[in-house]
């Protein structure tokens, strides 16, 4: 993209142009809280390095930081970068920037189209590895990946995928070392964040994994999106109390969003069901729109999860009356009749509980996928056989999930529990028991 900002303007030194950088950069910051879109905002910086402000490239990547930090769209991106296309170092630092902050994929690709669009088809490259086949075929698809990173140097997506040939072909040291060399050489995003913590559990060094996972919100720690990717990624791998941590600081960031309520509830009730509790129900009091995705309907499906396992596993200290007095204020049964819950932990998918693809499902469904829950109510008698699948793509890792089907005969609850995983590269389980028992 062709910047439509005017450069190299020539102004008379401001004022300004004698303080300190410290004190330039508190009156940048406030130039720019005026300006509401990337245009004016290059037009400030513009204006501030013709009239002296900026007199080297320590001046320069302090106003280049704060540019970055203001990119929300796909078209700032692309004028961002582009208005700096004839300056390397500056537009290098800044999509580094935008990379070692950004978790939406849609932005991530806009950078990577900006920087490295003319370098090499990625998606081509994948067509001619599906290709090579035979005893070489691992050893010719690293040589093709790494002639591809001469040719583009630095891409993210060269390096996903060499990493992630690495680790397919068991090769997890140099995986590691790759990524190591990648986080040295401040090359770290979040998406390769993400991959190298993944081969760093494979290989058992769970605490280096941790530390690699969190530099996704290392460099954005108010960015509600890094947040809540960190705390999903803890959660996926069963370390609950790092996952409460995370989402505590994404309630604090989003108080008024409800769903990260619940991730805070799905965290603690790893440990501590009665706060996990107390926050769904102060979620399933609280302001809602009546309809499918109304969060407050999840809360309350989410209380009768954690209700039901303590039906099915007694606890002495809690009387089996009172948790069922509890689940039938959750108002979820106004007769004989049976849910079925399906819940996970990995939230970056989406499961559901499906009859034969010709017969859709006559009982009452509640998708809360966005939490880690799909249910299904039917009448007291039973059902059609269910299945659990992905909705959408599937995944190259394997997901494990719980069924929870509780029955009430209009006086009493039972709890029938089982858990399972869908393969990685599946699209489905094997099929179940009907959701009647």
């Amino acid at each position: 993209m062709i910047s439509p900002v005017p450069r190299g303007l020539k102004l008379p030194c401001s004022d300004a142009a004698a303080r300190s950088l410290a004190h330039r950069r508190i009156l940048w910051q406030k130039r720019l809280a005026d300006r509401s879109d990337m245009f004016s905002a290059l037009n400030a910086y513009e204006a501030a390095a013709g009239s002296c402000e900026i007199g080297g490239w320590k001046d320069q990547r302090v106003f280049l930081q704060l540019l970055h930090e203001r990119a929300a769209t796909e078209a700032d991106i692309g004028l961002l970068l582009g208005h700096f296309a004839g300056e390397p170092d500056a537009r290098n630092y800044l999509a580094r920037g935008l990379l070692r902050r950004l978790v939406d994929q849609g932005l991530i690709g806009a950078v990577e189209r900006a920087m490295f669009g003319a370098g090499v088809d990625w998606n081509d490259l994948d067509r001619q590895l599906q290709l090579v086949v035979g005893a070489d075929a691992p050893t010719r698809k690293l040589q093709m990946v790494q002639a591809a990173l001469l040719r583009s140097p630095g891409d993210p997506q060269g390096e996903r995928r060499l990493i992630q040939l690495l680790s397919e072909q068991g090769k997890l040291e140099e995986a590691l070392a790759r990524g190591r060399s990648l986080r040295e050489q401040g090359l770290m995003t979040p998406v390769l964040a993400q991959q190298i913590g993944e081969v760093f559990v494979a290989h058992e060094q769970i605490d280096e994994a941790q530390r690699i996972f969190s530099e996704i919100v290392e460099f954005d720690a108010d960015n509600p999106q890094s947040r809540a990717l960190l705390g999903d990624i803890f959660l996926r791998h069963g370390w609950f109390e790092r996952a409460y941590r995370q989402y505590e600081d994404l309630v604090a960031i989003r108080p008024d969003d409800p769903t990260a309520s619940i991730r805070l509830a799905r965290a603690a009730g790893a440990g501590r069901v009665d706060e996990a509790l107390r926050l769904l129900r102060q979620v399933a009091a609280g302001e809602g729109r009546p309809g499918a995705d109304d969060p407050r309907r999840f809360a309350r499906l989410h209380a009768a999860v954690l209700l039901a396992r303590l039906l099915a596993a007694p606890d002495a200290k809690i009387p089996e009356a009172s948790v069922a007095r509890e689940l039938g204020r959750l108002q979820l049964f106004a007769g004989a009749s049976s849910w079925t819950f399906l819940v996970w932990d990995d939230l970056g998918v989406r499961l559901a509980l499906t009859a034969d693809p010709s017969a859709p499902l006559a009982g009452d469904v509640a998708d809360a996928g966005i939490t880690g829950l799909f249910a299904v109510q039917l009448p007291a008698g039973g059902g059609p056989s269910l299945q659990v699948r992905h909705q959408g793509h599937t995944l190259g890792r394997p997901v494990s999930y719980e069924r929870i089907t509780v029955h009430f005969d209009g006086k009493a609850f039972k709890v029938e529990r089982e858990s399972g995983r869908i393969a990685a590269g599946d699209a489905a389980a094997a099929a179940v028991a009907g959701a009647g028992g």
